[in-house]
């Protein structure tokens, strides 16, 4: 089993997710020779006929406020069903902020009508006990926004494939790739280090038009991300450059989900470029105008986003480029929908995702997204969320990836089914490399766990077609000509098993040359007069690295499990080349030269170990076709070639 260590979490986590423990934005303060007591903007929240406040209590005095208790609260059109009345809230320094936390009937206020709230209480100062009172107006808000049901809205959008740029990113070093889209619009997705689990192969793909967008003026740009579903342990970036320049108050970013499902508002960085943070793959954009409505996603962490979009974008727009003060009202909102998200939505998810590992990708996914929001608006030095933040990562983290990772193992041990144990296993590999870069120890029964786990043959077979062009080097030296082959090479079953130390899957097995049919065309005067082609059987070698970043838990399907694969082939031909030289008649000069393996190599460049995802991504059962138009020395191939991967 995964025991949890016992080291520090708080700095490694924070670091690992994005988030800075900065010292944040706090209440404004008046200097007074007493305690002095306010309040901000609440956080609501509404669940059944419960009416939630959290109420912020506020000492914007010059001295400290002992025993601070709270008497009574009266609320125009409800009754206060908890907490019991009176309520310590102990000592607030000059400064110090303390929520206090309302529950009322619902059953009899009507949403959009205002209702005044006093809450008075006592405090002790210099030796005397001294009362006080706050109101605030609050608006009924009616059921949130994270609690209504799922209305998403589709937009439709049109890929332009031929400036789509792939490369692979290394998880350990991170990278920038970069394309430009054909309208001149540059977009820039840079990647930390560490924001990956294994490493990766990234395509981003321009998009030239995307209908039924809900912004007044249109589409500025947008990008397609693949693979589908990957997701960053740290937010990556995304820099989008547009040919003509769109006003900051004119900007409206936004997102979707696979082709364009699940449409959502998308907050941009506190910058005066355009920039995105991207934490899940597929497709960002940004438009010029006004928002519309955007429908009502069924994820949380995309309502999240949506909700806190407009107030983002007041910030953003209040920044530049004048940079004049910011309304604290603004902040105030932001900090009460963040508050409200946690209490609705993360607070119970996260109690039940400690026990139940299906519910822990998600309560992960939601809560590192939420706690972005949080560091990038610099509430993370406020209460109550410095409290919440570390709350989170060091006690609710790792109690929830350690579950993940026994309850991975406690399953796979009982599969008999290789696809299932696959899963299993990489649900336990995911866990296993997450927490150690949360700051946890190793666990020293991975290698055996998950080879138990993971173990077993897989299948493979492809084969590829050249035409070359040969060097008179390369012919006997009596001259150059034109080469068509003809290569069917297959490896039937080449078991494949996980190392326990590398944790790559490795293996090897004979690579047949089933056939090899060739037509040698040397330069005039000269012709062939029967060359012979023959296929040498050899070997191949396999190193598969399986890809992590993939939520484990959307895994339906063994087809939706992918493993990068390095294939290195070991295998020859032996031609001998018949040409007909004038004055001299017929002759013959054997050759052995290894055009199939040269021609593999030089298209599919492996090391040892796995270079950042080099390897070719095999999803299991899917047969992958991989096309390469390749130069060699001397000449150039073509080939085709297909990989299966297939479970026994």
């Amino acid at each position: 089993m995964r025991i949890i260590s016992t080291k520090k979490w708080l700095a490694g986590s924070l670091a690992l997710a994005g988030i800075l423990v900065g010292t944040g934005r706090t209440a404004w303060t008046q200097t007074a020779p007493g305690p002095i007591f306010s309040t901000q903007t609440p956080a609501l929240g509404i669940a059944g006929s419960v009416f939630s406040v959290s109420l912020p209590v506020v000492n914007t005095g010059g001295s400290t406020a002992t025993n601070v208790r709270v008497t009574t609260v009266a609320f125009t059109g409800a009754g206060l069903t908890s907490p019991s009345l009176p309520v310590s809230l102990g000592t607030l320094a000059a400064g110090d902020t303390v929520n206090l936390n309302l529950n009322f009937n619902d059953s009899t206020l009507t949403a959009g009508k205002q209702y005044l709230l006093t809450v008075r209480g006592s405090y002790q100062s210099n030796g005397s006990t001294l009362g006080f009172a706050i109101s605030r107006i609050i608006m009924f808000p009616g059921a949130s926004p994270f609690q209504l049901p799922p209305n998403p809205l589709s937009v439709t959008t049109t890929m332009d494939n031929s400036h789509a740029v792939t490369q692979g990113i290394s998880a350990a070093v991170g990278g920038t790739i970069k394309v430009t889209g054909a309208d001149g619009t540059v977009f820039t997705l840079q990647i930390p280090a560490n924001a990956l689990l294994s490493n990766e192969t990234i395509t981003l793909t321009p998009l030239s038009s995307v209908g039924g967008l809900p912004i007044s003026g249109g589409l500025v740009a947008a990008v397609q991300f693949a693979p589908e579903g990957l997701r960053f342990q740290q937010p990556a970036t995304l820099t989008i450059q547009p040919v003509a320049t769109v006003p900051v108050d004119q900007q409206v970013g936004f997102g979707f989900h696979a082709s364009g499902q699940e449409f959502y508002f998308q907050p941009l960085g506190l910058a005066e470029a355009i920039t995105i943070p991207i934490e899940h793959f597929s497709g960002v954009g940004v438009g010029q105008g006004n928002p519309g409505n955007g429908g009502r996603p069924t994820s949380q962490e995309d309502r999240l986003d949506s909700v806190m979009a407009p107030l983002v974008a007041q910030e953003r727009s209040e920044l530049f480029p004048n940079d004049p003060p910011v309304d604290p009202q603004l902040f105030s909102q932001m900090s009460a929908d963040l508050q409200q998200y946690y209490q609705l939505i993360l607070v119970p998810l996260l109690h039940d995702a400690e026990t139940d590992d299906a519910l822990a990708q998600i309560a992960l996914n939601e809560t590192t997204s939420w706690a972005r929001q949080v560091t990038l608006l610099g509430f993370d030095g406020d209460a109550p969320f410095v409290t919440e933040l570390s709350t989170f990562f060091t006690q609710q983290l790792p109690i929830i990836l350690a579950n993940v990772y026994d309850s991975a193992f406690n399953r796979c041990v009982n599969d008999s089914s290789e696809p299932a144990r696959i899963e299993e296993g990489i649900k336990m590999l995911a866990a296993e490399r997450a927490l150690e870069l949360f700051g946890s120890e190793p666990n020293p029964n991975l290698s055996a766990q998950l080879t138990a786990c993971m173990a077993g043959p897989l299948q493979m077979s492809f084969d590829s077609t050249m035409n070359l062009f040969i060097p008179a080097s390369s012919s006997g030296g009596f001259s150059s000509g034109t080469l068509s082959l003809g290569a069917h090479v297959s490896a039937n079953s080449v078991p494949l098993r996980i190392d326990p130390v590398s944790l790559v899957y490795e293996g090897s097995g004979t690579l047949n040359y089933n056939s090899l049919t060739g037509t040698y065309v040397p330069m005039p005067p000269l012709s062939d007069c029967g060359s012979s082609f023959i296929g040498m059987p050899g070997a191949v070698s396999v190193l598969g690295e399986l890809d992590l970043n993939i939520d484990p838990y959307t895994i339906s399907d063994p087809s939706q499990i992918r493993i990068n694969l390095q294939i290195i082939p070991s295998i020859s031909e032996q031609i001998i080349y018949m040409i007909n030289i004038p004055s001299y008649g017929c002759l013959a000069d054997p050759s052995q030269p290894a055009f199939y393996e040269a021609f593999w190599l030089i298209a599919h460049p492996v090391s040892s170990p796995l270079a950042p995802a080099v390897g070719i991504p095999v999803n299991i059962d899917i047969p992958a076709i991989v096309t390469d138009n390749t130069q060699i020395p001397g000449g150039t191939a073509n080939g085709t070639a297909t990989i299966i991967l297939s479970p026994q």
